[in-house]
């Protein structure tokens, strides 16, 4: 769990948080596999508890900015939706506006 606090908030493949919390235990290969095992239960028991998120895929969420970065193309997608309907989504809740005149375009 140390591992997860140090890199977060960043993601973590299942199998890299293996080789680190093995090399951070400094064990023997031979319990390799019952640490493997015990640390796939306390995040599934950690999950239950709503202390970690578990996701199947890599989110697209990055820490660093790269060389080109690209602004996020959720702005663009609400001014088109404000200007095809009056109504304007901000933060999941509806509020009633005139058409294109959403705060957000």
């Amino acid at each position: 769990m140390l591992t997860l606090v140090q890199r977060s908030p960043a993601t973590i493949d299942f199998d890299e948080l293996c080789v680190l919390t093995h090399a951070r235990l400094g064990t023997d290969d031979a319990a390799k596999e019952d640490e493997r095992n015990a640390l796939a239960f306390d995040l599934l028991q950690s999950f239950g508890a709503g202390v970690v998120e578990l996701h199947l895929l890599p989110s697209a969420f990055v820490i660093d900015a790269g060389p080109r970065p690209e602004a996020s193309a959720s702005r663009g997608c609400r001014r088109v939706a404000a200007r095809k309907s009056p109504t304007c989504v901000t933060s999941g809740s509806p509020s009633t506006t005139k058409r294109g005149g959403c705060s957000l375009c």
